[in-house]
């Protein structure tokens, strides 16, 4: 006969105390009335799971490890306020929401760590559709963010910024600027961007080693603008911009094999020193293709510049033009034809800037 062990039923009973709770699934408002009563109740692990239908507003603050799910079409209605705000938090997880009518922001992430925010709709915004305070590793993908303000704004506003963002797969119909970024780190990938009157994705003075990397741009105001540090924008496709496909006033970014065609002014304005522009492909604009312009006329020079190998066609000003008070940039293997005035259009003399192996069929400089 087996014989019951009474420290293997101490260990077992002792085992069974330890083990964690079985994750829930609150139900709202079958569980709960409210998402912010059902997070009030809720344990890591836990799903909170709208039912569809319209949802007051909430407010996730010093909560971990939740995942809070719409069924159906599940409208969180801002009333005029921020529909959600996510405070102090980690690993929070917001999917299949439709964020509607708020009078703020639709969604602002502030001092949490890896949250995720997927598969939503935000519609009606007055503000910016997602906002981020001192947020890291926040994932927004596969989101369409139509507002009247930003996309995603990450201006750090005077305080401490967001850092690693990855931004992906998304679509932008928004009035103000598609994504704004401030901060280190940050990736913007394979998403759409559509009718900003502002940049569709801009990187401001304090932003480092942002990724902006094949996206597509239809009839943006201006495509990308590189200001701040170390920035990569590459393979992107730039079409019908109303001003500039890229503006790069920042230093050592790099614009790497990006098309840009049909602008209604410039293609690539470069504002910036020691900056890389590598193989990109521009045609068709409404100004030149390649500008190099200063700021300001007073000294120092633009400089310090690589532009090699870029194929431009049949823009309506300049194929690459330099304006005055630009020296100590480098031009290789670069090929443009079919311009408007000159294939190259120089205001200051050729000794100024290095030239080698490049294709012009017609050249002036000063």
């Amino acid at each position: 006969m087996r014989m019951f062990s009474p420290l293997h039923g101490g260990l077992a009973l002792a085992l069974a105390l330890a083990a964690p709770a079985a994750a829930d699934k609150i139900h709202v408002p079958g569980d709960q009335p409210t998402v912010n009563a059902a997070l009030a109740v809720a344990n890591p692990g836990d799903t909170i799971q709208l039912a569809k239908g319209s949802h007051a507003g909430f407010t996730v603050s010093g909560k971990s490890d939740l995942r809070i799910r719409g069924a159906g079409k599940s409208v969180v209605d801002g009333s005029g306020d921020e529909a959600i705000l996510v405070s102090g938090s980690q690993e929070i997880v917001i999917e299949r929401l439709t964020i509607d009518n708020p009078g703020a922001d639709g969604i602002v992430v502030s001092d949490s760590e890896d949250i995720t925010i997927q598969k939503c709709r935000f519609e009606d915004v007055d503000g910016s559709g997602i906002r981020g305070l001192d947020a890291e590793r926040v994932v927004v993908r596969k989101s369409t963010i139509l507002a009247r303000g930003n996309g995603i704004d990450l201006d750090r506003a005077g305080g401490t910024p967001s850092v690693d963002w990855l931004i992906t797969r998304n679509r932008f119909e928004v009035n103000g600027n598609g994504v704004l970024l401030d901060g280190d780190g940050h990736v913007v990938e394979k998403n759409r961007f559509a009718l900003q009157d502002g940049f569709a994705v801009d990187t401001l003075q304090g932003a480092t080693s942002a990724r902006v990397s094949k996206n597509r741009f239809d009839d943006p105001h201006n495509a990308i603008r590189l200001l701040g540090t170390g920035h990569l924008a590459e393979k992107n496709n730039v079409k019908r911009a109303s001003f500039a496909g890229i503006r790069v006033g920042g230093s050592n970014c790099v614009v790497e094999e990006n098309k840009i065609r049909n602008t209604v002014d410039h293609g690539i304005i470069i504002r910036g020193d020691d900056n890389q522009f590598l193989k990109n492909k521009i045609s068709k604009t409404g100004g030149s293709g390649i500008v190099l312009d200063p700021e300001s006329e007073d000294p120092p020079p633009l400089g310090g510049n690589t532009l090699e190998k870029n194929r431009i066609r049949k823009a309506t000003l300049a194929g690459i033009y330099i304006d005055a008070n630009v020296a100590g940039n480098t031009l290789t293997g670069n090929n443009a034809k079919g311009s408007g005035t000159f294939d190259l259009l120089s205001e200051v003399p050729e000794g100024d800037n290095t030239f080698d192996s490049n294709k012009f069929g017609t050249i002036e400089f000063d």
